[in-house]
């Protein structure tokens, strides 16, 4: 099998832009159209600057070996590339709870029901007790600390395999739980056709982020069965990235929206067309506003404009 160097470099640079341009969409609309900024997207702000240090610092770690064979790396590189695993983990954890939480505060826009509340808050819960106990786990798998990169000194780890399997397990079922929420919590909210099939089909790039996590929990599964460590955990990481830059993507799914239909009117026309062919709405689709577009587009910054739409739940 040949090395996943330049797999490791690509998809990370790939996914470095995206989010960028993702993120800045988001802020910049956010911003400059909405004029408001909510918890939600400085939570996603904060997942995209952990997200890009992580891919530096995957991208930095295949200059000591991560994608490698383990035949092929010098054994006085193995620390150094111990210690840039070890110190990756901190982003990527930190990405995956700022993510998690600025969808749950993004929800809590949409749906003021009290059963959605209190679900809301046990995933905030959940969300920051698996977040907080990662980074734990991961600080103190070793005593001393610095044997998780100098394997050479007395003490003992615990196992990380099973470490990984857990933490793999839980961040599957969290997301399953996470992007299904806003499937259920729509369910009464006094929606055209045409807008609640805008949003089930912006959660449902959530699928994506899904199925990146299962396949974490793959790679972590091949990593337990082949003693090529530098190989195996690059695989798992290229999709710990994946995960992490598509989630925060889909988070900032509806502002790319806005920004390219107002950046290219005549795709904003055919888009509202196509839509009004899925509704008896009789409203001129010949021509699309700045204030059209913030009025379709269901990532409000506040609750006022958000009922100017008619996306209030029932309560």
């Amino acid at each position: 099998m040949d090395d996943l160097i330049s797999t490791v470099i690509c998809i990370n640079v790939i996914a470095m832009i995206l989010t960028i341009l993702a993120t800045c969409s988001r802020v910049g609309r956010r911003v400059f159209i909405v004029h408001a900024f909510s918890w939600h997207d400085a939570f996603i702000t904060i997942a995209a600057i952990n997200a890009l240090v992580t891919s530096l610092l995957q991208m930095y770690g295949t200059g000591y070996g991560l994608g490698q064979h383990m035949k092929n790396i010098e054994p006085k590189a193995m620390p150094k590339l111990l210690k840039i695993i070890f110190s990756s983990t901190f982003p990527y954890y930190i990405c995956n709870w700022a993510v998690k939480h600025a969808l749950l505060l993004f929800y809590a826009e949409i749906s003021f029901a009290r059963s959605h509340r209190i679900l809301m808050y046990i995933m905030h819960f959940v969300a920051f007790g698996f977040g907080l106990s990662s980074i734990l786990v991961t600080v103190f798998q070793c005593t001393p600390v610095r044997k998780a990169w100098q394997l050479e000194l007395d003490g003992h780890c615990i196992n990380f395999i099973i470490f990984s399997y857990i933490n793999a397990s839980i961040m599957v079922i969290t997301d399953l739980v996470l992007y299904i929420m806003p499937v259920v919590f729509t369910r009464n909210l006094q929606l055209r056709r045409a807008q609640r099939i805008g949003l089930n089909c912006m959660f449902g790039m959530g699928i994506l982020v899904l199925s990146a996590s299962v396949m974490r929990l793959h790679t972590v599964h091949m990593l337990a069965q082949d003693a090529d460590f530098s190989y195996r955990f690059a695989n798992a990481m290229i999709w710990a990235v994946i995960e992490n830059h598509l989630a925060i993507i889909v988070a900032c799914a509806p502002s790319i929206k806005s920004i390219v239909m107002l950046v290219f009117p005549h795709i904003a026309s055919s888009f509202r067309r196509t839509m009004s062919r899925l509704t008896t709405s009789s409203k001129d689709v010949s021509s699309v506003s700045v204030r059209e577009i913030i009025n379709v587009d269901i990532e409000m910054g506040d609750k006022s404009k958000t009922e100017e739409i008619g996306l209030v739940s029932q309560r």
